[in-house]
C-alpha cells in the first residue's frame, strides 16, 4: 500500500486550461452613440466575460452598464481613426446582451468571449497595445504576472476596414472569428480573434494577414489563467520512492510510459 500511494504522488498534475464556452460577434452598422453587444447564450454566474469593441472613429468616452457589477477596462487605445477597447467582468445576472453608449457617433464591431466559471483563476491580463497601419496587425507579447501556468492566450486585433482574414497567427487555431461593423464608407471597423492553449509564462502570437488595403489597426494579447500549474519536466524518480525499475514488472513500466506520454505532450504545447 505504501508503494501504491507513493506511485500516485509521483505524477505531474493534469493540465487545466480555461474553457471557452462561446464567442459572439455584434455590430453597429449605422454610426451612432448607442451600441448593443451580444453575449451569446445567457452567462452562468461566475463566467468570465471579455468584450473587445472596435470603432471606425474615436468613439470618445464609453459608458458600460453597471446594474450587474462593474466592467473593468483592460485597454483603451485610439490609433488615429481606429479605437479599440477591451473590458471584462465576472458574470452576475447579465442576460444575452448589454447596451453601451459612446460620446461620439461611430460604427462598432465587437466580439464577446465567455469562459466557464470553474475553469479560470483570477483576472485576465493584457500586453501593451500595438498600433500600425498595414494589412498585418501584430498582437504584442504578453507576460502576465502569475508566471508559468496553463493559459488561454487571446490574439486580438481591430482595424478601420472590413478586410477579411487570410491567415491567423501561427498556432492560434481556436475561436477564430472576424466581426465587421457593416455599413459603407471610410469609417467602418472590424474585430479579429484567435486563441490557443499553452502552458508558459509569456506568448507572442505573431501577425494576422488581412486581405484588401491597409488601415489603422490596434492589436493586443490577452492571457486568461487556468486552474492548473507548471508541470515538472519529468516526474519524481520512482527509485527514490522505493519502487525503481528493478522492482517494477515490465507491464507496469509499459503502463507508466503510456500514461505519461500524453501528459508530457500536452504540457509542451
Amino acid at each position: 500500500m505504501k508503494r501504491l500511494i507513493a506511485l500516485l504522488f509521483c505524477f505531474p498534475a493534469f493540465a487545466a486550461f480555461p474553457t471557452v464556452n462561446g464567442t459572439q460577434g455584434s455590430q453597429t452598422s449605422t454610426a451612432g452613440t448607442s451600441h448593443t453587444i451580444q453575449l451569446g447564450a445567457t452567462p452562468t454566474t461566475g463566467d468570465m466575460l471579455i468584450v473587445i469593441a472596435s470603432f471606425g472613429l474615436d468613439a470618445g468616452a464609453l459608458t458600460w452598464p453597471s446594474g450587474f457589477g462593474t466592467w473593468t477596462q483592460l485597454t483603451n487605445t485610439v490609433n488615429t481613426s481606429h479605437h479599440q477597447v477591451i473590458v471584462y467582468k465576472s458574470a452576475n445576472g447579465e442576460g444575452t446582451s448589454i447596451s453601451v453608449t459612446s460620446t461620439n457617433s461611430a460604427r462598432m464591431a465587437s466580439i464577446a468571449i465567455r469562459i466557464a466559471a470553474s475553469s479560470y483563476t483570477g483576472n485576465p491580463e493584457a500586453g501593451t497595445p500595438a498600433t500600425g497601419n498595414s494589412t498585418a496587425p501584430n498582437p504584442p507579447a504578453a507576460t502576465p504576472s502569475w508566471g508559468t501556468q496553463d493559459v488561454t492566450w487571446l490574439a486580438i486585433a481591430g482595424q478601420r476596414s472590413q478586410n477579411a482574414v487570410t491567415t491567423y497567427p501561427t498556432n492560434y487555431t481556436s475561436n477564430n472569428l472576424t466581426q465587421a461593423s457593416g455599413g459603407s464608407g471610410a469609417a467602418v471597423s472590424s474585430t479579429y480573434l484567435a486563441s490557443r492553449n499553452l502552458n508558459g509564462s509569456t506568448a507572442n502570437p505573431g501577425t494576422y494577414a488581412l486581405a484588401g488595403s491597409g488601415g489603422a489597426w490596434v492589436a493586443n494579447t490577452v492571457a486568461v489563467q487556468g486552474t492548473g500549474g507548471a508541470p515538472p519536466a519529468t516526474p519524481k524518480r520512482l527509485t527514490t520512492l522505493g519502487i525503481g525499475a528493478a522492482n517494477r514488472p515490465p507491464s507496469l513500466n509499459r503502463w507508466l510510459r503510456a500514461w505519461l506520454e500524453p501528459v508530457r505532450a500536452q504540457a509542451s504545447r
